[in-house]
């Protein structure tokens, strides 16, 4: 989601936030003194009741489809750590997501038969598969 480029004063931990921050768990050369235009929220959905609870979020601006793949992952993990299962992932269907995917080892060709909808769980191996909100860009992925 887009968010206002702006710093805020903390004054707990004596710091000023609202740049770029992938948090731990993802390693890039980015430059940690730009201001983040983007947060990308993670959530965990109930799929047999109905409950949302985020586990995550990271400030972002332009994120490549590299650090997205990346970032992917450590809720798959952290969701595994603690003894959940998680099915699917539901995004937009927008280029850079579906180049994130791709990086992941989905498949998006021109015919049903080329698709490849899901990707290995980094920790346990399983298919974790891809729910898209909305239409398929027109362009083909990464050009």
């Amino acid at each position: 989601m887009a968010i206002r480029k702006q710093t805020v004063y903390g004054k707990k931990h004596d710091r000023c936030a609202g740049f770029v921050d992938y948090g731990k768990d993802v390693r890039t050369t980015d430059d940690a003194d730009t201001l983040a235009s983007e947060a990308h929220v993670f959530l965990l959905v109930g799929t047999r009741s109905h409950w949302k609870c985020p586990i995550g979020y990271v400030l972002t601006n332009h994120i490549t489809s590299t650090v997205q793949a990346q970032l992917i992952k450590v809720p798959l993990e952290k969701a595994a750590e603690a003894g959940l299962k998680v099915w699917s992932i539901t995004v937009d269907a927008t280029l850079a997501n579906l180049s994130a995917f791709q990086q992941l080892r989905c498949k998006f060709g021109t015919t049903y038969d080329s698709l490849v909808t899901s990707f290995p769980h980094p920790t346990t191996g399983e298919d974790v598969f891809i729910i898209y909100l909305g239409s398929m860009p027109h362009a083909e992925p990464g050009k």
